[in-house]
């Protein structure tokens, strides 16, 4: 998520201050995010993913960024410091090395109906 556990400010608070993203975004006290959303770690994870999840797991991703179209068959979703972001297709090749029951995806980006037509 966003910048990961770097603790610089990141996220504008829209009253002309920053902080720096929590890390615990369930109150537990323990922090939920390890890893940020740069083309690396994404491309990481998602090779764990396919690696460790198998016909009896269930993967739920859920993607708030900016979004974009190349084209009419291309659409994207913003990176960390990564404004061109992933394509459509990239993210279709990467959903398809995943051997998981389910995946669901919640993609909240502009322009993310364009990634409906991909074949995940």
């Amino acid at each position: 998520m966003a910048d990961g556990q770097n603790p610089e400010k990141d996220r504008n608070l829209n009253n002309g201050e920053y902080d720096s993203t929590p890390l615990d975004l369930d109150g537990d006290g323990t922090p939920d995010i390890n890893s940020s959303a740069t083309r690396s770690s994404v491309i990481s994870s998602f090779q764990r993913y396919a690696e460790l999840l198998t016909q009896e797991d269930d993967l739920t991703i859920f993607i708030t960024s900016h979004g974009g179209q190349i084209n009419s068959e291309t659409y994207t979703f913003a990176l960390w410091n990564d404004i061109a972001g992933m394509t459509s297709d990239e993210l279709a090749n990467l959903l398809n090395n995943i051997n998981a029951r389910c995946i669901n995806i919640i993609l909240t980006t502009c322009r993310s109906g364009g990634f409906y037509y991909k074949q995940f």
